[in-house]
C-alpha cells in the first residue's frame, strides 16, 4: 500500500440497542444539556408559583411611576421581612396584595388589602412611605392594631409620632362597673322648737352606681341613685287623713276623700327619700384588697309626710364615703350623706339638715369596655399620620 494514503481514523464498534457510535455520542451529550436547562427554568417557575404577588391599582394610585415602582418593592420587602415567600415577577401567583398610595399635598394616604382584610395609614410625606409601609404589611400579617400599635412597631419602623406622649380617649377607653350597695344606718334630725334632736336608727338604704373607671382602675366617675326609707309611719298618717275626709265628706260633698284616697294608694312610695348624685370614686392601690373614697354632691326629694315639720322639700347636699374593696365582686363600705331642704330653710322653718349615716355591703360587676363598632355613630377615627423620629 502506498505511503500517502491516508487511512480513515477507526470508528468505535456500535453497541446493540444504543445510536452513539461516531459523532451520534456528541449530539446525545448536547441533548442531554438542552433537557437540563429546560427543566431548570421549569422549576423556578413552579417555585416562583408559590409566591405572593404584589399588585398596584393603577386606577386609585395617583403616584409618579417612579415612586409607584418604589412603592411596590417596598411592600414586597415588607411582606418577606414578614416571613412571606414573594413572587416579583408576578408569574404564577399563590396570593395577591393589592396596594395604591393617593398623594395630596405633602402627605401619602396608603391602603393595602388581601381578601377580606385592609389596613390603611397615612404618612406626611413620600419620605415616610416605607415607614408607612412596613407598618401596615406588618399589620396585614399579624392582626396588629394600628390604634393601639401593639405588636406592629419596631425598632427599624418606629416613629416620632409614636414616642411622644399619647392622650387617653376616655370614650373608647372607660368601663361602666355597676354597683349595688345595701345597709342601714342612722338618721339624724336637728332640733325644731321645743322639739329635741331627733336619731332614727332603722333606717334602709339601697344605693345603685355606676363606676365609669378607666383601664388602669384606679379612679373614675360615678353616677349615683339612693332609695331611703325611713318614714314607716307614713301610711299610717295617709290612713288617717282619708278617714277624716271620708267622714268630712259624708255632711257635705268634695274632693277630699278623693285625693286622700290617692295618697292612700301611693302612700309605700312615702316612706322613702329619692336621691341622685355625681361624683368621683379613688382606689389606693393596684388590686384587691384595697381602699377606694367617694365623694359627690347630690340632690333629693326628702319625704317624711308623718311630721307636721316637714312633710316634703327638696333637698340639696352631698356626700362622702370610704370603702375596703374585699374581692374583684365585693366591697364593704360606710358613707355619710347631708341634704338641706330648699323651701323649710328659705322659709326658716322646719328641719336646716338632713344627715344620714351608713354601713353597705356592695357588689360590684365589672362592665365592657366600648369597642370601636359601639363607636360608629361618633363617626370614623381619623387615619393616623406617621413621621419619621428625626424629623
Amino acid at each position: 500500500m502506498p505511503a500517502d494514503v491516508i487511512r480513515p481514523a477507526p470508528t468505535r464498534p456500535c453497541t446493540r440497542g444504543r445510536v452513539v457510535c461516531g459523532v451520534h455520542w456528541e449530539l446525545v451529550r448536547w441533548c442531554h444539556a438542552v433537557v437540563a436547562f429546560v427543566c431548570s427554568i421549569a422549576l423556578a417557575r413552579a417555585a416562583a408559583a408559590e409566591g405572593v404577588c404584589v399588585q398596584i391599582d393603577a386606577t386609585r394610585d395617583n403616584l409618579s411611576d417612579a415612586d409607584r415602582n418604589g412603592f411596590r418593592v417596598a411592600v414586597l420587602e415588607a411582606l418577606r421581612s414578614e416571613g412571606i415567600q414573594v413572587d416579583p415577577d408576578n408569574i404564577a401567583c399563590r396570593g395577591i396584595v393589592v396596594a395604591y398610595s393617593m398623594k395630596l399635598g405633602e402627605s401619602v394616604t396608603t391602603t393595602i388589602y388581601a381578601g377580606n382584610k385592609t389596613v390603611t395609614g397615612k404618612a406626611s410625606s413620600l419620605d415616610e412611605l416605607d415607614l408607612s409601609v412596613r407598618q401596615l404589611v406588618r399589620s396585614l400579617v399579624t392582626g396588629g392594631s394600628l390604634a393601639t400599635r401593639f405588636g406592629v412597631t419596631d425598632r427599624q419602623n418606629v416613629l416620632r409620632d409614636q414616642t411622644a406622649p399619647r392622650r387617653v380617649n376616655a370614650r373608647d377607653a372607660r368601663r361602666w362597673d355597676p354597683v349595688l350597695a345595701i345597709g342601714g344606718g342612722m338618721l339624724q334630725l336637728p332640733s325644731v322648737g321645743d322639739r329635741a334632736r331627733q336619731r332614727q336608727k332603722n333606717i334602709v338604704s339601697i344605693e345603685a352606681r355606676f363606676w365609669g373607671v378607666l383601664s388602669s382602675d384606679s379612679a373614675g366617675i360615678e353616677l349615683y341613685s339612693r332609695l331611703l326609707i325611713h318614714d314607716y309611719a307614713a301610711m299610717g298618717a295617709v290612713k288617717n287623713h282619708y278617714d277624716e275626709a271620708r267622714t268630712n265628706s259624708e255632711d257635705k260633698p268634695d274632693l277630699g276623700d278623693l285625693g286622700s284616697g290617692m295618697g292612700l294608694m301611693f302612700s309605700p312610695f312615702l316612706c322613702a327619700n329619692y336621691e341622685a348624685g355625681f361624683g368621683l370614686v379613688s382606689f389606693i392601690g393596684s388590686g384587691p384588697p384595697r381602699p377606694f373614697v367617694r365623694v359627690g354632691a347630690a340632690t333629693s326629694l326628702l319625704l317624711r309626710v308623718s311630721d307636721p315639720d316637714h312633710r316634703i322639700d327638696l333637698g340639696l347636699g352631698g356626700y362622702v364615703g370610704f370603702g375596703f374593696q374585699l374581692a374583684k365582686n365585693v366591697n364593704i363600705s360606710i358613707a355619710a350623706n347631708v341634704s338641706s331642704p330648699v323651701f323649710h330653710s328659705l322659709a326658716r322653718s322646719g328641719y336646716w339638715y338632713w344627715l344620714t349615716t351608713t354601713a353597705m355591703i356592695e357588689l360590684r360587676a365589672v362592665g365592657k369596655e366600648r369597642s370601636k363598632r359601639n363607636l360608629d355613630l361618633f363617626g370614623p377615627d381619623d387615619v393616623p399620620t406617621i413621621r419619621r423620629i428625626n424629623e
